[in-house]
C-alpha cells in the first residue's frame, strides 16, 4: 500500500462521483442488490419464522448467515468496484466470493469477532471498529494474494485519520434511509400488534417485509459506490485537485493582450507560430479521467 492519504473531499462530492459512476447502470445494480439482499437475509429469516423460537433449529439461521455473508459481500464489492471503474460488470460477479470461499469466510469471521469484542466494551467502540475494518473487502478485491489478516491490517492503516470522514459520508445518507425504511417500519408495527401468529402468518410477514425493503435495496448500490469513491482516493486511484492544480489546468488564452503586442519590436522576421494551449488532462494521459464538477482526477487501472 502507498503512503497514508487523508480524504478531505466533502460527502456531497463523493456522492456525486457515485451517481456519475452508476449512470446507465442503475437497473443492473438494482438487480444485483436484490440478489445480494435476498441471499443474505431471506433464508435466515424464513428459518426463524418456520421454527419455534426455542427450537435448536434456530441456530441454522445464524450458521447460514455466517457461511454466506463473507462470499456474497466479496462478490457485491467486486461488482460495485467494476461498475465504478467502468470495467465489465456482470451480474454473476455476486457469486465470485465462493471461488475463494475460505479466505472470504475467514475475513468476515475475523471482522465479526473483532467488532463484537469491541462492542462488549461499549456501543461506540464497536461502531468505530466497524469503520476501521470497512475497507477489508475492497482491499481483498484489489489484492487477492493478501491473507484475511493482511486485509484487516491494511484497512486499519487506510482508515487511520479517515474514520470521521467515513462516518460523515454514511451519515449523509440518513435522510434516504429514513425515507426508504418507512414501508419496513409500517410492516414491523403491524407484525408487532398481531400478537401470537401461526407459522404460515410468520412466513407471510417475512415475505411482505422483504418486499417492503425495496427502497433500502435500491439505495444499496448508491451507498456502496460512494464508499468505493472514498476508497479509491485513499488507495491513490483518485486524486483530489488543489486550487493550484485548477489554475495550471486552465487553457491559456489565444488572444495576446493589446499592450503586449504594442511592446513587441518589429524585427522583420517571420512571425513565430503561436503556441497551442496545454491539452486537457485526459488528452495528455489517456489513462487519467477527470470527473466533471467534482475536482477529481481518476487514474484508471489497466
Amino acid at each position: 500500500m502507498e503512503n497514508q492519504i487523508i480524504v478531505t473531499l466533502p460527502s456531497r462530492d463523493l456522492r456525486a462521483i457515485a451517481r456519475e459512476a452508476l449512470r446507465g447502470q442503475w437497473a443492473q445494480a438494482f438487480v444485483v442488490s436484490i440478489i445480494f439482499y435476498l441471499a443474505i437475509s431471506l433464508p435466515a429469516s424464513l428459518i426463524m419464522a418456520i421454527f419455534p423460537p426455542t427450537s435448536p433449529a434456530q441456530g441454522l439461521a445464524g450458521l447460514y448467515s455466517l457461511l454466506v455473508t463473507g462470499p456474497f459481500s466479496y462478490g457485491y464489492t467486486l461488482y460495485v468496484m467494476s461498475v465504478f471503474r467502468k470495467k465489465n460488470a456482470e451480474t454473476g460477479q455476486i457469486f465470485a466470493g465462493f471461488e475463494n470461499f475460505g479466505k472470504t469466510f475467514v475475513l468476515m469471521l475475523l471482522i465479526t469477532i473483532k467488532v463484537i469484542l469491541w462492542t462488549l466494551l461499549f456501543v461506540i467502540p464497536g461502531i468505530i471498529a466497524s469503520f476501521r475494518y470497512s475497507q477489508a473487502f475492497l482491499i481483498l478485491v484489489d489484492h487477492p494474494e493478501y491473507s484475511a489478516s493482511q486485509c484487516i491490517n491494511e484497512s486499519k492503516k487506510m482508515m487511520n485519520g479517515n474514520k470521521s470522514k467515513y462516518f460523515c459520508l454514511m451519515l449523509s445518507f440518513i435522510g434516504w434511509y429514513l425515507l426508504a425504511g418507512i414501508p419496513q417500519g409500517i410492516v414491523g408495527a403491524i407484525e408487532k400488534n398481531m400478537g401470537l401468529m401461526s407459522t404460515g402468518m410468520r412466513v407471510a410477514f417475512v415475505l411482505i417485509a422483504t418486499v417492503a425493503s425495496i427502497g433500502v435495496i435500491y439505495l444499496m448500490p448508491y451507498v456502496q459506490a460512494a464508499g468505493v469513491a472514498m476508497y479509491e482516493i485513499m488507495a491513490g486511484n483518485l486524486k483530489e485537485l488543489t486550487d493550484e492544480d485548477d489554475m495550471i489546468s486552465e487553457p491559456l488564452s489565444k488572444e495576446e493582450p493589446a499592450e503586449a503586442k504594442a511592446d513587441t519590436p518589429d524585427t522583420g522576421a517571420a512571425p513565430t507560430p503561436e503556441a497551442e494551449p496545454n491539452p486537457a488532462p485526459e488528452a495528455q494521459n489517456p489513462d487519467v479521467s477527470v470527473v466533471e464538477d467534482v475536482k477529481v482526477e481518476w487514474h484508471k487501472e489497466d
